[in-house]
């Protein structure tokens, strides 16, 4: 059974990305995209740090060949991500539903809260 376990990885900012997000800020509230009753799997998975929402693409975190795992030994960091920053520190972030979304998108809205505004959009469309 042991060999049929995935390695972990680890996820975490780039040390820019890190500084940028503060000392005193932890990742929170990490979700994964919602696992649909059509039998789709986990296409991202989001965490909230600051003022960021942190999107990682969960089959480049799962592909252990993938180029951001090269030159790494022991434990690997995933640092393919996408970061969506606001300007208000973020309360929560996590994807919409398949079945609320507006467009016929193959991904999953991501909903971002903060204490005064709630906003959502397609992460296809972010870099």
């Amino acid at each position: 059974m042991g060999n049929r376990i995935s390695a972990p990885r680890l996820l975490k900012l780039t040390p820019l990305d890190s500084h940028l997000a503060g000392t005193n800020n932890k990742f929170h509230n990490a979700q994964f995209s919602w696992v649909t009753e059509n039998g789709k799997q986990e296409r991202h998975l989001v965490a909230t740090v600051g003022k960021f929402s942190v999107i990682w693409n969960f089959q480049q975190v799962k592909d252990g060949s993938h180029e951001c795992y090269r030159h790494q030994e022991g434990l690997k960091s995933c640092y393919c991500y996408k970061i969506v920053l606001k300007d208000d520190s973020i309360v929560d972030s996590c994807f919409m539903h398949d079945k609320f979304a507006v467009t016929d998108s193959p991904e999953a809205p991501l909903v971002i809260a903060t204490p005064m505004k709630v906003s959502s959009f397609s992460i296809s469309s972010r870099r």
